[in-house]
Protein backbone atom coordinates (compact mmCIF):
# COMPACT_ATOMS: atom_id res chain seq x y z
CA UNK A 1 0.00 0.00 0.00
CA UNK A 2 2.80 2.42 1.10
CA UNK A 3 4.51 1.93 -2.27
CA UNK A 4 1.29 2.61 -4.20
CA UNK A 5 1.01 5.97 -2.08
CA UNK A 6 4.50 6.62 -2.81
CA UNK A 7 3.80 5.90 -7.00
CA UNK A 8 0.32 8.03 -6.96
CA UNK A 9 2.36 10.97 -5.20
CA UNK A 10 5.20 10.89 -7.95
CA UNK A 11 3.04 11.00 -10.44
CA UNK A 12 0.75 13.46 -9.09
CA UNK A 13 3.95 16.22 -8.68
CA UNK A 14 4.59 15.51 -12.47
CA UNK A 15 0.99 15.86 -13.76
CA UNK A 16 1.55 19.14 -11.40
CA UNK A 17 4.60 19.99 -13.05
CA UNK A 18 3.26 19.68 -16.35
CA UNK A 19 -0.07 21.74 -15.50
CA UNK A 20 1.88 24.47 -14.47
CA UNK A 21 3.93 24.84 -17.56
CA UNK A 22 3.23 28.23 -19.47
CA UNK A 23 1.30 27.81 -22.31
CA UNK A 24 3.64 30.17 -23.98
CA UNK A 25 6.76 29.84 -25.88
CA UNK A 26 9.51 31.43 -24.29
CA UNK A 27 7.57 31.33 -20.56
CA UNK A 28 7.24 27.88 -21.35
CA UNK A 29 10.91 27.18 -22.35
CA UNK A 30 12.40 29.38 -19.54
CA UNK A 31 10.18 27.22 -16.83
CA UNK A 32 11.60 24.60 -18.36
CA UNK A 33 14.90 25.73 -17.78
CA UNK A 34 14.61 26.48 -14.61
CA UNK A 35 13.03 23.17 -13.16
CA UNK A 36 15.36 21.31 -15.90
CA UNK A 37 14.08 17.81 -16.15
CA UNK A 38 13.72 15.47 -18.36
CA UNK A 39 9.94 15.81 -18.47
CA UNK A 40 10.13 18.82 -19.02
CA UNK A 41 11.89 19.28 -21.67
CA UNK A 42 10.58 16.56 -23.53
CA UNK A 43 7.03 18.36 -23.17
CA UNK A 44 7.99 21.79 -23.87
CA UNK A 45 9.01 19.87 -27.42
CA UNK A 46 5.76 18.31 -27.48
CA UNK A 47 3.39 21.53 -26.97
CA UNK A 48 5.99 23.32 -29.04
CA UNK A 49 7.07 21.40 -32.04
CA UNK A 50 8.85 24.85 -33.48
CA UNK A 51 9.54 26.46 -30.63
CA UNK A 52 12.57 28.96 -30.13
CA UNK A 53 14.33 26.80 -27.40
CA UNK A 54 13.81 23.78 -29.24
CA UNK A 55 18.10 23.66 -29.91
CA UNK A 56 18.64 24.42 -26.29
CA UNK A 57 15.90 22.00 -24.90
CA UNK A 58 17.76 18.77 -26.68
CA UNK A 59 20.94 19.52 -25.45
CA UNK A 60 19.61 20.05 -21.96
CA UNK A 61 18.11 16.00 -22.95
CA UNK A 62 21.24 15.13 -24.54
CA UNK A 63 22.99 16.32 -21.00
CA UNK A 64 21.03 15.36 -18.66
CA UNK A 65 21.12 11.60 -20.29
CA UNK A 66 24.71 12.33 -20.49
CA UNK A 67 25.28 12.64 -16.66
CA UNK A 68 22.37 10.47 -15.36
CA UNK A 69 20.70 13.53 -13.61
CA UNK A 70 17.23 12.78 -12.51
CA UNK A 71 17.24 10.30 -15.52
CA UNK A 72 18.89 6.73 -16.10
CA UNK A 73 22.18 7.54 -17.56
CA UNK A 74 21.99 6.40 -21.39
CA UNK A 75 25.06 7.45 -23.82
CA UNK A 76 22.76 6.91 -26.76
CA UNK A 77 20.28 8.63 -25.55
CA UNK A 78 22.35 11.50 -24.89
CA UNK A 79 23.95 11.07 -28.43
CA UNK A 80 20.94 11.16 -30.20
CA UNK A 81 19.74 14.32 -28.45
CA UNK A 82 23.03 16.11 -28.89
CA UNK A 83 22.55 14.95 -32.41
CA UNK A 84 19.54 16.99 -33.28
CA UNK A 85 20.09 20.01 -31.20
CA UNK A 86 24.01 20.31 -33.17
CA UNK A 87 22.12 19.85 -36.61
CA UNK A 88 20.47 23.03 -35.46
CA UNK A 89 23.67 24.77 -34.74
CA UNK A 90 23.79 24.41 -30.38
CA UNK A 91 27.71 24.79 -30.32
CA UNK A 92 27.43 23.28 -26.85
CA UNK A 93 25.67 20.48 -28.65
CA UNK A 94 28.33 20.24 -31.70
CA UNK A 95 31.22 20.25 -29.02
CA UNK A 96 29.74 17.30 -26.75
CA UNK A 97 28.70 15.67 -30.27
CA UNK A 98 32.96 16.09 -31.43
CA UNK A 99 33.71 14.25 -28.14
CA UNK A 100 31.46 11.72 -28.44
CA UNK A 101 33.00 10.70 -31.78
CA UNK A 102 36.46 11.31 -30.62
CA UNK A 103 36.24 9.08 -27.47
CA UNK A 104 33.78 6.42 -29.58
CA UNK A 105 31.31 6.96 -26.39
CA UNK A 106 28.18 4.96 -27.39
CA UNK A 107 29.16 5.14 -31.69
CA UNK A 108 31.75 4.24 -33.27
CA UNK A 109 35.04 6.00 -33.06
CA UNK A 110 35.72 8.74 -35.95
CA UNK A 111 38.52 11.26 -35.79
CA UNK A 112 37.08 12.68 -38.48
CA UNK A 113 33.46 12.96 -37.70
CA UNK A 114 34.85 14.66 -34.09
CA UNK A 115 36.73 17.19 -35.91
CA UNK A 116 33.94 18.20 -38.22
CA UNK A 117 31.75 19.37 -35.23
CA UNK A 118 34.43 20.37 -33.33
CA UNK A 119 35.18 22.70 -36.10
CA UNK A 120 31.03 24.28 -36.19
CA UNK A 121 31.62 24.94 -32.64
CA UNK A 122 35.20 26.14 -32.85
CA UNK A 123 33.80 28.74 -35.50
CA UNK A 124 31.54 30.06 -33.54
CA UNK A 125 33.12 30.64 -30.46
CA UNK A 126 33.24 27.45 -28.27
CA UNK A 127 36.52 27.62 -26.38
CA UNK A 128 36.59 23.76 -25.73
CA UNK A 129 35.87 23.20 -29.73
CA UNK A 130 38.83 25.77 -30.47
CA UNK A 131 40.93 23.56 -28.15
CA UNK A 132 40.11 20.16 -29.51
CA UNK A 133 40.70 21.36 -32.95
CA UNK A 134 44.01 22.43 -31.79
CA UNK A 135 45.02 19.40 -30.33
CA UNK A 136 43.88 16.93 -32.73
CA UNK A 137 46.05 19.42 -35.10
CA UNK A 138 49.18 18.73 -32.66
CA UNK A 139 48.61 15.30 -32.98
CA UNK A 140 47.31 14.68 -36.36
CA UNK A 141 43.95 13.25 -35.53
CA UNK A 142 41.08 13.62 -38.23
CA UNK A 143 43.58 16.16 -40.05
CA UNK A 144 47.17 16.01 -41.30
CA UNK A 145 49.57 17.47 -38.58
CA UNK A 146 49.75 21.26 -38.18
CA UNK A 147 51.24 23.24 -35.58
CA UNK A 148 50.55 26.60 -37.25
CA UNK A 149 47.06 25.43 -37.47
CA UNK A 150 46.89 24.14 -34.20
CA UNK A 151 48.47 27.41 -32.60
CA UNK A 152 46.06 29.33 -33.96
CA UNK A 153 43.20 27.77 -32.06
CA UNK A 154 45.15 27.90 -28.83
CA UNK A 155 45.26 31.32 -29.31
CA UNK A 156 41.54 31.93 -30.34
CA UNK A 157 40.44 29.92 -27.38
CA UNK A 158 43.02 31.70 -24.62
CA UNK A 159 41.17 34.92 -25.42
CA UNK A 160 38.52 32.85 -24.20
CA UNK A 161 40.39 32.21 -20.81
CA UNK A 162 40.94 28.77 -21.59
CA UNK A 163 43.83 27.54 -19.26
CA UNK A 164 44.42 24.36 -21.28
CA UNK A 165 44.91 26.43 -24.22
CA UNK A 166 47.31 28.65 -22.71
CA UNK A 167 49.57 25.70 -21.27
CA UNK A 168 49.52 24.17 -25.15
CA UNK A 169 50.95 27.74 -26.43
CA UNK A 170 53.22 27.55 -23.33
CA UNK A 171 54.71 24.18 -24.26
CA UNK A 172 54.61 25.13 -28.02
CA UNK A 173 57.40 28.10 -27.09
CA UNK A 174 58.91 25.57 -25.43
CA UNK A 175 59.77 23.25 -27.38
CA UNK A 176 59.61 25.37 -30.62
CA UNK A 177 56.41 23.41 -32.06
CA UNK A 178 54.79 26.11 -34.63
CA UNK A 179 56.69 28.75 -32.19
CA UNK A 180 60.27 30.08 -32.31
CA UNK A 181 61.72 28.33 -29.08
CA UNK A 182 61.72 31.06 -26.57
CA UNK A 183 61.54 30.22 -23.06
CA UNK A 184 60.72 33.30 -21.67
CA UNK A 185 57.30 33.31 -23.52
CA UNK A 186 57.09 30.16 -22.46
CA UNK A 187 56.74 30.58 -19.19
CA UNK A 188 54.97 33.48 -19.08
CA UNK A 189 51.65 31.37 -20.83
CA UNK A 190 52.49 28.49 -18.43
CA UNK A 191 52.22 30.74 -15.41
CA UNK A 192 49.17 32.50 -16.95
CA UNK A 193 47.47 28.61 -17.01
CA UNK A 194 49.06 27.64 -13.49
CA UNK A 195 47.53 31.00 -11.64
CA UNK A 196 44.04 29.43 -13.03
CA UNK A 197 44.56 26.30 -11.22
CA UNK A 198 45.22 23.93 -14.04
CA UNK A 199 47.35 21.66 -13.03
CA UNK A 200 49.49 20.72 -16.12
CA UNK A 201 49.99 24.04 -16.47
CA UNK A 202 51.23 24.66 -12.34
CA UNK A 203 53.65 21.32 -13.12
CA UNK A 204 55.06 22.77 -16.04
CA UNK A 205 55.34 26.36 -14.94
CA UNK A 206 56.86 25.21 -11.04
CA UNK A 207 59.26 22.59 -13.32
CA UNK A 208 60.94 25.61 -15.60
CA UNK A 209 60.82 27.92 -12.41
CA UNK A 210 62.82 25.31 -10.32
CA UNK A 211 65.45 24.84 -13.52
CA UNK A 212 65.72 28.49 -13.96
CA UNK A 213 64.51 28.23 -17.67
CA UNK A 214 63.12 31.63 -19.21
CA UNK A 215 62.73 32.71 -15.36
CA UNK A 216 64.99 33.30 -12.79
CA UNK A 217 66.13 30.12 -10.73
CA UNK A 218 64.00 29.47 -7.67
CA UNK A 219 63.72 25.95 -5.72
CA UNK A 220 61.41 26.96 -3.40
CA UNK A 221 58.72 28.84 -6.00
CA UNK A 222 59.22 25.75 -8.03
CA UNK A 223 58.12 23.03 -5.10
CA UNK A 224 55.38 25.62 -4.72
CA UNK A 225 53.62 24.97 -8.19
CA UNK A 226 54.30 21.35 -8.63
CA UNK A 227 53.01 20.96 -5.09
CA UNK A 228 49.88 22.63 -6.08
CA UNK A 229 50.11 20.52 -9.17
CA UNK A 230 50.31 17.11 -7.48
CA UNK A 231 47.56 17.84 -4.99
CA UNK A 232 45.55 17.95 -7.73
CA UNK A 233 46.55 14.50 -8.67
CA UNK A 234 48.62 15.57 -11.27
CA UNK A 235 51.05 12.17 -11.91
CA UNK A 236 54.18 13.57 -13.41
CA UNK A 237 54.19 16.59 -10.20
CA UNK A 238 53.96 13.61 -8.19
CA UNK A 239 56.62 11.44 -9.03
CA UNK A 240 58.57 14.70 -9.74
CA UNK A 241 58.08 15.33 -5.53
CA UNK A 242 58.61 12.43 -4.76
CA UNK A 243 62.25 12.36 -6.41
CA UNK A 244 62.76 15.77 -4.91
CA UNK A 245 62.47 14.21 -1.54
CA UNK A 246 64.72 11.21 -2.23
CA UNK A 247 67.52 13.34 -3.52
CA UNK A 248 67.41 15.75 -0.86
CA UNK A 249 69.56 18.31 -2.38
CA UNK A 250 67.22 21.43 -2.56
CA UNK A 251 65.08 19.99 0.94
CA UNK A 252 65.36 18.01 3.81
CA UNK A 253 65.80 14.73 2.64
CA UNK A 254 61.95 12.43 3.73
CA UNK A 255 61.97 9.70 2.64
CA UNK A 256 58.27 9.37 3.78
CA UNK A 257 57.35 12.17 1.92
CA UNK A 258 58.88 10.47 -0.85
CA UNK A 259 56.73 7.46 -0.51
CA UNK A 260 53.70 9.08 -0.01
CA UNK A 261 53.91 10.94 -3.60
CA UNK A 262 54.91 7.94 -5.13
CA UNK A 263 52.62 6.59 -3.59
CA UNK A 264 49.79 8.34 -5.00
CA UNK A 265 50.95 8.28 -8.41
CA UNK A 266 51.52 4.39 -8.24
CA UNK A 267 47.81 3.93 -6.89
CA UNK A 268 47.13 5.81 -10.50
CA UNK A 269 49.03 3.04 -12.15
CA UNK A 270 52.87 4.61 -12.71
CA UNK A 271 55.05 2.12 -12.96
CA UNK A 272 57.62 4.38 -12.72
CA UNK A 273 56.62 4.95 -9.34
CA UNK A 274 56.31 1.93 -7.93
CA UNK A 275 59.75 1.10 -9.41
CA UNK A 276 60.96 4.37 -6.95
CA UNK A 277 58.83 3.15 -4.02
CA UNK A 278 60.50 -0.35 -4.28
CA UNK A 279 64.26 0.70 -4.38
CA UNK A 280 63.28 2.72 -1.04
CA UNK A 281 61.62 -0.05 0.39
CA UNK A 282 64.82 -2.38 -0.12
CA UNK A 283 66.82 0.52 0.68
CA UNK A 284 65.41 0.78 3.96
CA UNK A 285 65.32 -3.25 4.51
CA UNK A 286 68.98 -2.82 3.44
CA UNK A 287 69.97 -0.40 6.25
CA UNK A 288 67.03 -1.42 8.81
CA UNK A 289 65.63 2.51 8.93
CA UNK A 290 62.23 3.61 8.11
CA UNK A 291 62.27 7.21 7.42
Amino acid sequence: MKKIMILFVVLLAITVIFAQMPEKDQEACEYARKHDNVNLWLEYLKKFPEGSCIAEAQFSLGLLYQEGDGVQQDPAEAFKWYKKSAELGNIHAQNNLGRMYFQGESVPQNSAEAFKWYKKAAENGNTQSQYNLGVMYVNGQGISKNFEEAIQWFLKASKGGFAAARNEIGIMYYFGEGLKQDYQKAAKWLELAAKQGYAPAQFNFGRMTFNGEGIQQNYAEGIKWITKSAEQGYMKAQITLGAIYTDGKVVKQSLAEAKKWFKYAADQGSDKAKSYLLKIEEAEKATGKNK
